[in-house]
């Protein structure tokens, strides 16, 4: 433990790939996620508000270039899922995960109020409406507010983004962001 720090436990961060030649669009899909971007040569990192622990490098999204054995993986994947079969299972999938994300895999940022996470979102699709080549991939799939159709608490503002401009394992599929604000606590102390 470093001196003078209280013990403390984060995230530290959520890494990402993208496929050869889209770093640029990945620094992109960043900015317009609201994330504080830094190239570091290897990686773009993307930061997510400020660290508890002064370390620069947690609380972030970092993406690197896919590695070789990654890629073909993905290449023989992506050509899979153009078999008739494959095809309509993974759109089936993809729909789902777009209009029903909530308990798909997913990762979310917390916004304190519901101006920041409004501002957030409207930020996100200004964004994606300046940049054309984010256009068809990276949008708002669904956004449910308290009350609304397939909300599933009374408390939960989330708007889920999809895109497949970055991604864990399978980029053909896409990734699902949430941007989430919490009316109340639902864990109170």
């Amino acid at each position: 433990m470093q001196a003078n720090r209280p013990e403390y436990t984060v995230l530290s961060h959520f890494e990402t790939v993208y496929r050869p030649g889209e770093r640029a669009l990945a620094s992109q899909l960043f900015e317009a996620l609201g994330l504080k971007v830094v190239d570091s040569g290897k990686y773009v990192l993307g930061f997510v508000g400020d660290t508890a622990s002064g370390n620069l490098l947690e609380n972030s999204i970092t993406t690197s270039e896919v590695t070789p054995e990654h890629w073909a993986f993905e290449q023989v994947l992506d050509k899979e899922l153009q078999r008739p079969e494959v095809a309509e299972l993974s759109q089936t999938y993809l729909q789902a995960l777009k209009t029903a994300p909530q308990n798909r895999p997913h990762f979310g940022i917390a916004y304190s109020s519901l101006e920041s996470w409004s501002a957030a979102v409207d930020g996100f699709q200004r964004a994606v409406e300046a940049h054309p080549e984010l256009k068809g991939r990276a949008q708002i799939a669904s956004k449910f507010v308290p009350g609304s159709p397939g909300a599933q608490t009374d408390y939960l503002h989330h708007a889920f983004i999809h895109t497949d401009i970055i991604g864990t394992s399978c980029l053909s599929l896409g990734l699902i962001i949430e941007f989430q604000h919490y009316a109340e606590n639902p864990t109170p102390a």
